[in-house]
């Protein structure tokens, strides 16, 4: 059975139970214990007139993939009950981009349990690929749970690091973590188109790291 449902940047999703990293009997768990409900801040990477990343043919940003990765991270952790929070709905116009300083206000006034941004990246030298997932401070159990679920094959595993030059997750009141899901560039090492296979990937990418959220917070209790 394929789920469809309509996301907050007006995009329609089709996906099955496994990406989302969940099951029917799972859905109706959550809803019963709504009660419990945390709060995720899902923080989409750039947005507006500043796409991120770019593809030498112009056509692919890290624009383009983070908006829709955002929107279904945050339809699927409401799927496990949560309280979802986006940080582009209803709070910047489309072309209005969001300073990394709005951003850490935005995060801390409205507060919540966890912070991820979402984020494709990119190699100058064209010779880099995989995903990894960076943290500081109290965002560390977190990102190292991430970091392997959301590593599919043939791309590395850049693994869990520590980056005290990323504003955001250095300034915000909750633990926090930036996801980069891979590379919008290709490895000139090697004839593996990376952006084909991060465009068709990260659903399932993101389906993961909803699910290691989950168990990361039902670990807690």
């Amino acid at each position: 059975k394929h789920y469809r449902a309509r996301n907050p940047s007006n995009l329609t999703l089709t996906f099955p139970p496994l990406v989302l990293g969940c099951s029917g009997r799972g859905l109706a768990y959550t809803r019963r214990n709504m009660w419990k409900q945390k709060r995720i801040l899902c923080l989409q990477g750039h947005g507006g007139r500043d796409v991120g990343a770019i593809h030498p043919d112009g056509k692919t940003t890290e624009l383009s993939v983070t908006s829709k990765a955002t929107a279904l991270l945050a339809m699927c952790l409401k799927m496990y009950g949560y309280e979802a929070v986006l940080s582009r709905a209803g709070v910047l116009a489309k072309n209005e981009k969001m300073s990394l300083q709005e951003r850490v206000d935005w995060a801390n006034n409205i507060g919540g349990d966890i912070l991820v941004e979402v984020h494709s990246n990119a190699c100058k030298s064209h010779s880099a690929e995989g995903s990894e997932v960076f943290y500081y401070r109290n965002g560390k159990p977190l990102a190292e749970m991430i970091a392997p679920a959301i590593a599919i094959l043939p791309k590395r595993d850049r693994g869990a690091k520590r980056n005290e030059h990323l504003k955001v997750i250095r300034e915000v009141s909750m633990p926090a973590v930036l996801l980069e899901l891979g590379f919008v560039d290709d490895n000139d090492n090697d004839d593996f188109d990376d952006r084909q296979w991060l465009l068709k990937r990260w659903p399932e990418q993101i389906g993961r790291a909803a699910a290691t959220i989950h168990k990361y917070l039902e670990a807690l209790k």
